[in-house]
Order: C-alpha cells, then sequence, then structure tokens
C-alpha cells in the first residue's frame, strides 16, 4: 500500500500513508551505511539497505550506519 510518514506507537493509532508509485520523496530508516544517491533495498524490520533483492528506490542522502534516517525517492 505504502509507506507511513511517522511511527504509529500503538496498534490501534492513525496516521498518513504516502502510496507507493507515487514518486514522492518518503523518510527511511537504514540499516546499515548508505551512500548518497545508490539504489536501496527493502531489508528487515522495515529497514532499507544497499543490498537485497526488492528495490525500493534511490537514497538521496547518505546514511551513516544502522538506524539512521535518510530521505529517498520511491521507484
Amino acid at each position: 500500500l505504502g509507506v507511513m510518514e511517522q511511527r504509529a506507537l500503538a496498534a490501534d493509532a492513525t496516521g498518513t500513508v504516502r502510496l507507493n508509485g507515487t514518486n514522492q520523496t518518503v523518510r527511511v530508516v537504514a540499516a546499515g551505511a548508505i551512500a548518497a544517491g545508490a539504489t536501496i533495498y527493502r531489508a528487515a524490520s522495515g529497514k532499507v539497505d544497499d543490498s537485497g533483492t526488492e528495490v525500493f528506490g534511490i537514497a538521496l542522502e547518505a546514511a551513516s550506519g544502522d538506524g539512521s534516517v535518510i530521505e529517498a525517492i520511491r521507484q
């Protein structure tokens, strides 16, 4: 469906979802270091990484390591 714009801390919480395929930028959590401009892939626990099998998009800024929040554009 899409990506939550903000973390939902409770099961009944509501929030805004950016729909897949709309070519908008989103904030994502990195699973490791990622270079700006790198193709990023879906990783475990809802994170992204610079290796994998399912393309998520392009990193618009560098991630210094696990847990870094970066901006990316969906593909």
